[in-house]
């Protein structure tokens, strides 16, 4: 009977120890993998958010548009110490050639003059897309790069290339991924020795983290772990753990943004939907409001994009603290926010006077300067139709907002100018 029993525990460890080997091996890819990826993403939005700043600060010089590519000349500290800092080299293309950059040749010069890749050339210039490469070549040297058209008159004429060194990124993956493979298989290796106490147990939570883990690499961000997996005490129980971290961390890379941490217009379309469907069903209410910074461009133009950083967290932080319990926030683009409220209208309309008065009271404080910040709102009620539609009523009404005065919060448009807002 005793060798009996050995035998059958014998069987029950090897049940155990593979799935544990096989979960270990499919964790360590989907955490090498992911990692990848969300950095990948990350880099993307981040240089496609450079590009777009870049452009958006040329585009709005005036010196830039009476001297053009001289305007470099005067201005090199302003680009070399965005590299210095991030780490991010950014060019200005006429065409396929290089006009302003911060990236060098081989012999320490700028690389001006000098021409993008033929696939870069092909997309950008040939076909008037954005381009993004995890391995594209600049002189030489394999980058993270995205490049993005610079349109006149309907045609492309350049582009603007914000891009960082594969090497510098590679190692930044390299860094997180090694300890969390680390943490995998010592978790692993742990798990296997318990098993032979408690294998049919341990079976059980493996296929848990399995599934659990299974959903996260399709997308389902929303899963929810099972309470028996992630309360142990054990490693399997670290493993569970983990794996909600990293689910959460997805959740958020794809659901929120970077500066101002609100939800993004993915995952604030995605819960409007269910909550249109809500009020569809029963009748719950529903309300949007949308705001605008007024004359935010001033932040930036007087004092500078971090400023206006500044003023885009300052407000969101006032926004989601006002809005509380009664719904949501998100940046909707730039200096727009979008509110939706789950509660009557009324009490909705209570609630953005509030935060609208207490914007007004704040100062944003920047680098000893208090600066006033006052926002524009326009805001409707959910009476059938699509979120779209509730989107844009309520966007008209900012819009009339915006053009009739400012600082203020619009409820309904007047009859003879609705025509005109739409």
């Amino acid at each position: 009977m005793k060798r009996k029993g050995l035998k059958l525990t014998g069987r029950m460890v090897i049940m155990a120890i593979v799935p544990i080997i096989i979960l270990s091996i499919f964790m360590s890819a989907f955490i090498g993998y992911s990692s990848y990826r969300s950095i990948y993403n990350e880099v993307s939005h981040e240089l496609s958010s450079v590009c777009v700043s870049v452009f958006e600060l040329l585009n709005h010089s005036e010196q830039y548009r009476l001297s053009r590519y001289d305007y470099f000349d005067n201005n090199e500290d302003m680009f070399d110490s965005i590299t210095q800092r991030t780490n991010i080299y950014i060019t200005v293309f006429e065409g396929n050639e290089r006009k302003i950059t911060t990236t060098t040749n081989p012999d320490g010069s700028r690389a001006v003059g000098t021409r993008a890749a033929a696939e870069v050339v092909d997309t950008v210039l040939g076909g008037g897309e954005e381009f993004f490469s995890d391995n594209v070549d600049v002189n030489g040297v394999p980058f993270f790069g995205f490049y993005m058209p610079v349109t006149e008159g309907g045609k492309v004429t350049g582009m603007v290339f914000a891009g960082k060194s594969r090497e510098t990124v590679m190692s930044n993956i390299t860094s997180a991924v090694v300890g969390s493979l680390v943490l995998s298989w010592l978790a692993a290796l742990a798990a296997a020795f318990i098993s032979v106490l408690v294998a049919r147990g341990m079976v059980g939570s493996l296929l848990s983290a399995a599934e659990f883990l299974k959903k996260i690499s399709m997308g389902d961000t929303e899963c929810v772990a099972e309470k028996k997996l992630v309360t142990r005490g054990d490693e399997i129980g670290d493993m569970g753990r983990s794996a909600e971290k990293l689910q959460q961390a997805l959740r958020s890379l794809i659901s929120n943004d970077p500066l101002t941490g609100l939800y993004n217009r993915r995952a604030c379309n995605i819960k409007m939907n269910d909550m249109r469907a809500k009020a569809e069903e029963d009748g719950a209410p529903f309300v949007a409001a949308i705001g605008d910074i007024d004359f935010f461009k001033r932040f930036n133009d007087n004092y500078g994009h971090a400023c206006g950083d500044e003023v885009l967290k300052d407000v969101a932080r006032h926004l989601y603290d006002g809005v509380g319990d009664k719904g949501f926030v998100s940046r909707w683009g730039g200096e727009e926010f979008l509110m939706i409220f789950a509660v009557p209208y009324d009490d909705a309309v209570g609630t953005l006077q509030c935060i609208m008065e207490n914007i007004r009271e704040y100062r944003c404080e920047y680098e000893d300067m208090k600066l006033s910040v006052t926002m524009t709102f326009g805001i409707s009620e959910y009476i059938g139709g699509t979120v779209d539609a509730l989107v844009n009523s309520a966007d008209n009404k900012l819009y009339y907002g915006k053009t009739h005065g400012r600082n203020c919060i619009i409820e309904n448009i007047p009859e003879e100018c609705v025509e005109h807002s739409s």
